[in-house]
């Protein structure tokens, strides 16, 4: 583009006559014209030369010095910038916007003390300029000088007391010295002059919330509202404010008439959808859904929540129906093939997933998340090693995180090949220290071996430290207790295990094996069927071996 239009120029200038060329040459709308037209097709350097011969021919071009100082910063002239800038603020000195025009470039070049000190030069002049103060304030903030920054912010205040976005800037620069009281009085302030000034409302009820003074971040919502309805970004915090504090009927309330403004706001759809879940409403949200469906057969970010809802309530075949509407929809919506793999997962349609989790991968080849995923299934499926090559590729993209190495090590560990195991486990926790699923496996994992079970609880009990209410992680460290012999211990976390997770086929056996070492056999062999009844209704052992354990507990109990 550069040479067409340096071309275009000199064709211009042949085809006039030496005296009309001569003109044109020193014409300044000529290369004006020419600049916008480079800036137009995106040829910013071309553009850039154009405007600076302009000024050259027409020096008092103030509002083409200005765009030819822009230009040459987009051109990456920063120090040709600079030079011009400097010559702009010698040649317009009596013209305040020159100031706040210098402040700002030069703020933006971070050169701040250049840009404070144009600034109050323009201030000596006019002193008032609410153009030069505000970008005054900005270079201050940017210097973290709050109290500068206050300081001439009351004085634009003084100059125009009625403007909201003042008093706001000021309550951030008193949160960030941690005067909360104060922050919010000058909200208040940007709210009597603009009741609908959203960045004010918003920060205002956030310190209410935070406070958890329901009552008063509901108020703030409620003003906005009355005076507009619809005003979508108050409705969703008001939603918000009564999910925090329980008060679900209202949040139902607020988050259908949001669906009702906007049918397809993926966003508010799927609040709708947790909040019905969290109520026990899978079937109403079910319903509304296919009822939007029916006025929109079409529209994907309905069809993919509807999709979560018979997902979530365990009806998987609607589910994969739906998922694959939107797929013919929208072939590569990367969140439906995960949830279709998902799918195909949890009805053990394994082959499916993977060809899905293969689509997925193909689309972003850089994320070993997918690998994961696809490990994930080959150990489902038996295939341990399988899961175990794509752990290796997942290593090949990201080699310090500490996911991959702990799922490394549970697959090693299930091929009975603990020395790899140990090292993926300890590799996990070295990457991420606070790893409580790493750092209770590792453990769990000595204490079933009877190795250095002392370290090995130490290991569980940071894990509780971090989750203290994990029914697996409260097992790990009865079983601890148990393997050392101390079964009133071991008896009093595993019994915590249980009420957590009374459907826990692991956890059930340890507590029945702990009962039978007490002696109370009858308590114990209720337990063991329990545990039976468990592995055979839901077809997981939890741990390998676990059915024909029980089952020889079981025989020797009866007898």
């Amino acid at each position: 583009m550069k040479k067409l239009i340096l071309t275009l120029l000199v064709l211009t200038a042949t085809a006039c006559s030496a005296t009309q060329a001569e003109k044109e040459y020193r014409n300044p709308y000529f290369f004006y014209a020419a600049c916008k037209y480079a800036s137009k097709s995106g040829d910013v350097l071309s553009a850039y030369q154009l405007c600076k011969k302009t000024i050259e021919i027409e020096p008092e071009a103030y509002s083409i010095y200005e765009e030819t100082i822009l230009l040459a910063l987009h051109a990456k002239k920063k120090d040709e910038a600079v030079n011009l800038l400097e010559k702009f603020i010698k040649k317009f000195p009596d013209r305040a916007e020159t100031y706040s025009f210098a402040t700002k470039i030069y703020k933006n070049l971070g050169r701040l003390e250049e840009a404070e000190k144009v600034a109050v030069k323009g201030l000596k002049k006019f002193p008032d300029d609410e153009g030069i103060l505000s970008q005054l304030v900005d270079v201050y903030l940017k210097q973290n000088n709050a109290e500068k920054a206050k300081e001439t912010l009351f004085k634009i205040a003084k100059i125009s007391p009625d403007k909201p976005r003042i008093y706001y800037t000021l309550a951030r620069i008193f949160l960030f010295q941690n005067n909360k009281e104060e922050a919010i009085k000058q909200l208040k302030k940007a709210l009597s002059i603009e009741p609908l000034y959203q960045p004010a409302y918003v920060l205002l009820g956030e310190l209410y919330l935070q406070n958890r003074e329901f009552d008063k971040a509901e108020k703030v919502y409620l003003e906005v509202l009355e005076k507009d309805p619809e005003d979508l970004e108050a409705l969703n915090r008001l939603f918000q404010v009564y999910v925090q504090s329980d008060q679900y009927k209202k949040a139902e309330e607020i988050i259908n008439k949001i669906v009702d403004i906007d049918p397809s706001n993926k966003d508010a759809l799927l609040k709708k959808f947790l909040l019905y879940l969290r109520e026990n409403k899978g079937k109403e949200i079910i319903e509304d859904l296919e009822e939007l469906r029916k006025e929109d057969p079409e529209n994907p970010t309905i069809l993919s929540i509807l999709g979560m809802a018979y997902e979530s309530a365990e009806k998987y075949d609607k589910a994969e129906e739906i998922y694959l509407k939107v797929l013919s929809i929208e072939p590569d919506n990367t969140e439906i093939l995960e949830r279709l793999a998902e799918v195909y997962t949890r009805t053990k349609k394994y082959e499916k997933a993977l060809d899905i989790l293969n689509k997925l991968y193909s689309l972003n080849p850089k994320d070993y998340r997918v690998l994961l995923i696809m490990a994930d299934i080959e150990n489902k499926k038996g295939n341990v090693k399988g899961a175990l090559k794509y752990i290796e590729e997942a290593k090949n993209i990201n080699d310090s995180d500490p996911t991959i190495y702990f799922f490394e090590g549970i697959y090693y560990e299930k091929l009975d090949i603990w020395d790899k195991a140990e090292e993926a486990f300890k590799k996990a926790i070295e990457l991420r220290p606070n790893f409580p699923d790493a750092l209770n496996y590792y453990g769990y994992s000595l204490i079933i071996r009877d190795k250095d079970i002392d370290r090995a609880m130490d290991l569980v009990r940071k894990a509780l430290e971090i989750v203290p209410d994990s029914a697996a992680y409260l097992d790990s460290l009865g079983w601890g207790y148990f393997k050392k012999g101390d079964y009133l211990r071991a008896k009093k976390y595993i019994k915590e295990a249980y009420q957590l997770a009374p459907n826990d086929p692991v956890v059930t056996a340890h507590l029945a094996e702990i009962e039978e070492a007490l002696g109370n056999l009858k308590k114990a062999l209720e337990l063991y069927k329990k545990a039976l009844k468990i592995i055979e209704e839901t077809g997981d052992e939890g741990e390998p071996g676990l059915k024909k354990k029980i089952l020889e507990k079981i025989n020797k109990l009866s007898k």
